[in-house]
């Protein structure tokens, strides 16, 4: 989650922020996008910021676990405690699933672009991304 001093160093120079959100949850989006958008008008900006947002996805084979895998050693770093949890939280890890929050993403905020970082090197997941991607633009 961004924070306000963070927030306000970026409003005095950057065109926007980049956020991550491991599901895509559109109420942590639009927190992020609202301490965004308070910075940029504190800082005299009269556009309102870009927002970007990224998530951890894996659709496919295994990819519950896959999933799960990758985003405990992303977050190992923090401890195998917080590690542990945040993995068990990760849900992006079928089509359907991706689908449906991107389109919650894109109706109930104002993202103006998700980054999705495939949970393994497999070139299949690519293609899926810009696929499921490609549909909603």
């Amino acid at each position: 989650m961004l924070g306000p001093k963070a927030a306000a160093r970026a409003a005095r120079w950057a065109v926007g922020i980049t956020g991550f959100s491991l599901n895509l949850d559109v109420d942590e989006i639009e927190r992020a996008i609202r301490v965004a958008d308070h910075a940029w008008r504190d800082a005299g900006r009269p556009e309102p910021p870009r927002f970007l947002t990224a998530c951890f996805f894996a659709p496919g084979d295994d990819a519950d676990v896959v999933l799960r895998r990758f985003t405990h050693a992303y977050f190992r770093v923090f401890g195998d405690e917080i590690a542990e949890a945040m993995a068990e939280t990760a849900s992006l890890f079928s089509e359907e699933a991706l689908a449906e929050t991107l389109d919650r993403v894109a109706t109930s905020t104002r993202t103006d672009e998700v980054i999705l970082v495939p949970a393994s090197v497999d070139p299949a997941l690519a293609q899926l991304a810009a696929r499921v991607a490609g549909e909603r633009c």
